[in-house]
């Protein structure tokens, strides 16, 4: 199961996007009460485990040259804070 550049981008973008939406979700959205913003964060760290579990297997090659060390820093920071 191999993805073009274009596929790979897209999920790429995607857990960026749950990556700064767990970030945002701890710290500044301030018209969320703690538990909307504990379901906001687990969703998107929920969402982030499920797309590299699903390409685990093309990990090492498939994501080319992205960097994935904040993606994995907001799984783990958002898993703390939902605790």
């Amino acid at each position: 199961m191999s993805r073009t550049e274009e596929e790979i981008d897209r999920d790429y973008k995607a857990l960026v996007d749950s990556a700064n939406t767990i970030e945002l979700a701890m710290g500044e959205l301030k018209n969320k009460t703690i538990e909307e913003k504990k379901d906001i964060v687990k969703r998107n760290y929920e969402h982030i485990e499920t797309v590299l579990k699903k390409y685990e297997n093309f990990f090492k090659t498939d994501w080319g040259s992205r960097d994935l060390t904040n993606i994995n820093k907001a799984v783990t920071d958002g898993k703390a804070y939902v605790e």
